[in-house]
């Protein structure tokens, strides 16, 4: 990510020809004419010049336009927010898991072991039930 500081009133008369110069230009244009000609020049600007003029033709479109783009942002807001909560409930869940598992695999290794030392607990186990 570029971060740019531009002082507008410093901004020199003439172009470099670079988006960034025709961005500023824009921002400090103070005419129509000004920037309808910066917006024929690049289709960024051309983009917020469509939107700027939408939102300046009266009050009714003023608002609408606002209340859309609110509605925008919370949308994405509330999806981002489930996104994140579908992630923490996904990884814990995946823990659990984890641990259940590895818990069955240690008294499986525990009773591997104990059979290999020659220690007949399950077989004792086993008839002490069958017995009873």
């Amino acid at each position: 990510m570029e971060l740019h500081i531009i002082e507008l009133p410093k901004l020199p008369p003439e172009t470099d020809g670079t988006t960034l110069y025709n961005l500023a230009k824009f921002i400090k244009a103070e005419k129509r004419d000004e920037l309808k000609m910066l917006a024929e020049k690049d289709e960024y600007i051309n983009e917020a010049f469509k939107h700027l003029e939408m939102v300046s033709q009266n009050k009714e479109k003023q608002i609408a336009y606002t209340s859309r783009l609110k509605a925008l942002t919370d949308y994405n807001s509330i999806m981002e927010e489930r996104y994140e909560t579908g992630r923490q409930e996904g990884r814990q869940k995946g823990i659990e898991i984890g641990e259940k598992k590895g818990r069955q695999e240690g008294r499986q290794e525990l009773l591997k072991e104990l059979m290999e030392m020659g220690i007949p607990l399950l077989d004792e186990l086993l008839s002490g039930i069958k017995n009873k």
